[in-house]
């Protein structure tokens, strides 16, 4: 059996060009007040690219890893944010993978497809990290 582990992590609050609403405060516990200092978008990316620079075989093969989204509304977003902004993505962030569209059937009684990030990882006995 091939165990599969964490390497390595990154995260960062991007500074939106707008307040946040309560409604999505509710939804991702981001507020305000964690966003006020964050960078902006363009600076994001560079920052990241910047981490990822630390792995250089998955710059130098941005075909043999992905990024990946439990939904295709965040590619989407990032997408028509950087198109609008003019801002170029390094080619690992072009491409991705949409977690809904590749999570197997699960082949119980009766056969259902997950329909959430959290059901897929109850499927697989995981819990979740982060917010």
């Amino acid at each position: 059996m091939q165990q599969k582990a964490i390497v390595d992590t990154y995260e960062a609050f991007v500074k939106p060009d707008f307040k946040i609403t309560k409604f999505i405060t509710k939804l991702t516990t981001i507020t305000n007040e964690n966003v006020a200092k964050a960078p902006k978008l363009r600076n994001t990316i560079s920052n990241v690219t910047e981490f990822l620079r630390n792995y250089t075989e998955v710059l130098s093969k941005p075909d043999r890893c992905a990024v990946v989204y439990d939904n295709k509304s965040d590619a989407d977003f990032l997408h028509q944010e950087t198109t609008r902004k003019k801002i170029k993505l390094p080619s690992i962030l072009t491409t991705y993978i949409n977690l809904k569209d590749v999570f197997p059937v699960v082949f119980s009684n009766p056969p259902r497809v997950p329909k959430s990030l959290a059901d897929m990882q109850g499927i697989l006995k995981q819990s979740f990290e982060g917010t």
